[in-house]
């Protein structure tokens, strides 16, 4: 497909990686000491997510936490007198307040003395207590790489200028700058410049492409959203919660310098979930790098499916996602040498799987978590890198649990949504070397026939929803005599919908890919109401269709022998009435 819909495809991945929850520092300020929880595991440290299994204060929550959201996230005497972590003390007693008299705001103040974790079990070694705190780790995972301690090894930080973080849930803040260009260079690791933790979500390094001139200056900062910029969209680095840094494999680095990146971009992403003013943030990423280069240059392979439906309620669902032969053929020149593997899913899923196949066989597991945890990404590293060949397969399988939904989740970047792929580190670089480092499906589609090819299973894809395309106005034309948007179903538009069914683009996962391209929000635009008139036209005869076996019911379906309009009927009926009436003031 077009270089922008890889691009766009890369950041909503990504971004979908680094979307992480954070405790809100508010929270503390509604129980009695909350800016004073020790860390049982660390003396003379301070636990500041007390309601959570990480000491930094995002993820999931302890029983502490479970019991402050069941009490309404407010202190009371119920609250107080509760023995949350089941050590024997009441959470009162633990926090400084053992006759449960402490309330928000008033001013009255809690004793601070023999303050504890009202969370975790203490003491940490009795075997009582060891039994409840099986989630409990107290060793501290240390960044280990030799190489930035090497005397060839430079170091530099980028970060984005210190700035007020605005009043809304979610910013995301670009800037491109350039790398060193005094000589020939490979980024050999990576660390995290935390400038302000309550709020940072992540921090991205793109490399910029040379041949293509960035919409931005060097070092001006801006609102980015879903997009970096389009002339940089190789993935260098990520840095998320509970990643300590990154260190590259001892064959591989990130070229940079004269025969490399020149430029590259920074993205960092804001969290302030609780609307807080007068909150600051400067962070960026410290950059390693060294001109006794290694034997290859490295890149990063993106794989997994990029659509899903999770049906709620459900304590199982699985989602396949794949890298076909042919697309490894077509996109590879050469083997692939894999040294790190991560999975990625979001809160829903439950277990993960990264498979190797070769003339359809499994020949490798390359990652297998069967007990997945958003919070705590797990890396895995192979020091004898696992080789890939053009025409072997990626099968990528996602297990999630709705059961604690009861709406429908599908996918996107959000905590809320789910996605379902894997981050495969490879040297060299150039073994990819027709399109980009992507090797996805769409359902049962190979994302290479989007990216390669001008139609996709004989269905031009690149003008299915072009107006000016006259094959396109044609069909439009003809849908939109014969049939009535959210109408009944006229005998001519049924013979109509089932000629323009037959044809490649208007049937099977096709059709609801170019439907997919317009499930987003109403932007009120008069091309997009004309769609959405087209697609409730076409559907005014799918109960028809149905029957026979065509297109699935999506606006109706059958009562008591007649048609029942849905709810989505009513709701997309009332919008677009609105869309149509705001288009034509415009």
């Amino acid at each position: 497909m077009c270089n922008n819909m890889e691009f766009l495809i890369i950041i909503k991945l990504v971004l979908g990686l680094i979307t992480i929850t954070n405790s809100h520092k508010s929270y503390l300020k509604r129980i009695p000491n909350g800016d004073y929880v020790p860390n049982p595991c660390h003396p003379g440290e301070l636990w500041e997510g007390v309601g959570h299994l990480k000491p930094e204060g995002y993820g999931k929550r302890n029983q502490f936490g479970h019991d402050f959201k069941k009490h309404g996230k407010k202190w009371s005497r119920d609250f107080c007198l509760l023995d949350s972590d089941g050590d024997g003390r009441t959470n009162g007693e633990e926090l400084g307040d053992p006759d449960c008299r402490w309330h928000h705001g008033v001013g009255m103040n809690a004793t601070s003395e023999n303050i504890t974790h009202p969370g975790i079990c203490e003491p940490l070694t009795s075997k009582h207590c060891k039994s409840i705190n099986k989630w409990l780790k107290c060793d501290r995972t240390e960044f280990k790489c030799d190489v930035i301690n090497d005397q060839a090894t430079k170091n530099f930080t980028i970060t984005i200028p210190k700035m007020k973080i605005p009043v809304q849930t979610t910013t995301h803040k670009c800037m491109v700058f350039d790398f060193p260009q005094d000589g020939d260079f490979h980024m050999v690791a990576t660390t995290p410049h935390v400038d302000n933790k309550m709020v940072l979500h992540h921090v991205l390094i793109y490399g910029c492409d040379e041949n293509k001139q960035p919409r931005h200056a060097v070092n001006e900062v801006y609102d980015c959203n879903l997009a970096f910029d389009p002339a940089c969209t190789d993935l260098l680095s990520v840095w998320l919660l509970g990643i300590p840094g990154e260190c590259m494999h001892e064959k591989m680095g990130f070229r940079i310098g004269k025969f490399g990146y020149k430029r590259g971009g920074i993205q960092v992403h804001w969290e302030n979930q609780q609307l807080l003013p007068n909150l600051f943030d400067g962070s960026g990423m410290t950059l390693y790098y060294t001109d006794q280069l290694r034997m290859h240059d490295a890149g990063v392979l993106f794989i997994g499916q990029d659509h899903m439906v999770i049906p709620p309620g459900k304590k199982s669902h699985t989602e396949v996602g794949h890298c076909y032969k042919e697309c490894s053929e077509r996109k590879w020149a050469g083997d692939l040498h894999v040294t790190v593997a991560i999975n990625h899913m979001h809160y829903l899923g439950r277990r993960q799987t990264i498979e190797h196949l070769r003339n359809g066989d499994v020949i490798n597991v390359i990652t297998d978590e069967q007990h997945y945890d958003f919070d705590s990404p797990e890396l895995h590293v192979f020091q004898e890198p696992v080789t890939i060949k053009p025409s072997d397969e990626l099968r990528t399988t996602c297990v999630y649990d709705s059961s604690s939904r009861d709406v429908t989740t599908r996918a996107g970047s959000g905590y809320q949504d789910e996605m379902c792929f894997g981050f495969l580190t490879y040297f060299p670089k150039q073994a990819i070397n027709n399109g980009a480092t992507i090797c996805t499906s769409w359902k049962t589609l190979p994302h290479c026939r989007f990216e390669l090819d001008d139609k996709v299973y004989e269905c031009d894809f690149k003008n299915v929803r072009n107006m000016s395309h006259p094959g396109t106005k044609e069909i439009f034309d003809k849908v939109m005599k014969h049939c009535r948007p959210f109408g009944p179903c006229y005998k001519d538009c049924l013979a109509v919908v089932k000629e323009i069914s037959k044809l490649p683009c208007y049937h099977g996962d096709m059709w609801d890919w170019q439907r997919n391209k317009i499930s987003g929000p109403f932007d009120y635009k008069p091309e997009t109401a004309e769609w959405y008139r087209f697609y409730s036209a076409f559907d005014s005869c799918s109960q028809e269709l149905n029957a026979c076996g065509n297109q699935s019911d999506i606006l109706f379906h059958e009562v008591n022998g007649g048609i029942k309009q849905s709810e989505f009927y009513v709701s997309l009926t009332l919008t677009l009435s609105m869309l149509f009436t705001k288009s034509i003031n415009l």
